[in-house]
């Protein structure tokens, strides 16, 4: 008989944004130490967390956002009077992510589950259970998606011109992108904590941007030069926003039709195991971390 294939899930990357007092260390801390937080009628903990370092020297955390009802009700057999009944069930398991943070990358990988616990829940509740560990006390959580720049640029080949561009980003920490080189230091030279950026054009006099072929040369595995020249300010910010260091809107027109093309909405996945060894998949992730990082251009400053 032929042996069962491990069952799949698919995790996404993305980046853990880190702010006000919270550090590593501490991000470190409440994954570990947290007893979980009740959020509406249902309880979210972080579980079965361990620490470890791969061979590489590369840290990691691994373990699972679970989400559960403190006091949840099961369906039990009588079988003495055949019949069923309900018994009180504390704790009630509902759903578990695994997910491993990696510090050096400020990347998370986590897995989505249907219906139950899915990315768009994984990211506000995993946030949500860090920052309720410090009691909200100057210390602030998000995670924000890395952009699968193929898919991106697909999207944006759609459009037949641009009309508006937005990006909201801010400093990253550890890596910085030649691509957005500039901007980088323009907001650290503003000591800006966030930068906000948007133009409008028209349909008849759209915007001049260059960002689907930085997409595209991006995107690609071989090439030598990844940037020629400066890259313009509000491209530079989607960029920066599509390595999970902000949010990125690219709104224009493909066939008369008004579109819409967002970096969040192409984040970057791969499929691994529902129940994954710690190790395999931190060891996973961080050949994916540095796949993109290399594909990019990123470095550590």
């Amino acid at each position: 008989m032929p042996a069962r294939r491990k069952r799949r899930g698919r995790y996404y990357l993305a980046r853990v944004r880190k702010g006000g007092l919270l550090t590593d260390e501490k991000l470190r801390d409440a994954l570990l130490k947290t007893t979980g937080v009740v959020i509406a009628a249902d309880g979210w903990a972080f579980t079965e967390v361990v620490a470890g370092r791969l061979e590489t020297g590369e840290e990691y955390v691994f373990g699972y956002l679970t989400r559960y009802e403190p006091r949840g009700v099961v369906r039990v057999l009588d079988r003495r009077h055949h019949s069923t009944g309900e018994q009180i069930a504390r704790e009630l398991v509902i759903a578990l992510s695994p997910f491993v943070y990696i510090p050096s990358q400020s990347g998370i990988a986590y897995m989505h589950v249907w219906d139950l616990l899915e990315r768009s829940v994984f990211v506000s509740h995993f946030a949500r259970v860090v920052v309720e560990f410090f009691q909200n006390f100057f210390v602030t959580c998000e995670i924000e998606p890395i952009t699968d720049l193929r898919t991106f640029a697909i999207r944006l080949r759609d459009l037949d011109v641009v009309t508006q561009i937005e990006a909201k980003v801010h400093p990253p920490n550890p890596l910085f992108g030649r691509a957005w080189q500039s901007l980088d230091a323009y907001i650290e030279n503003r000591n800006a904590k966030e930068l906000t950026i948007s133009e409008q054009g028209t349909k008849e006099s759209p915007l001049r941007t260059k960002l689907l072929d930085l997409a595209v040369t991006l995107s690609q595995d071989q090439h030598e030069d990844r940037i020629i020249g400066e890259v313009d300010l509000t491209d530079a910010a989607v960029l920066m926003a599509a390595d999970g260091y902000g949010s990125g809107k690219v709104t224009g027109y493909g066939k008369d039709t008004e579109m819409v093309v967002l970096t969040a909405q192409n984040q970057l996945s791969f499929l691994f195991a529902k129940q994954p060894a710690a190790e395999a998949l931190a060891s996973e992730a961080l050949k994916r971390f540095k796949r993109e990082s290399e594909r990019r251009g990123l470095m550590h400053s």
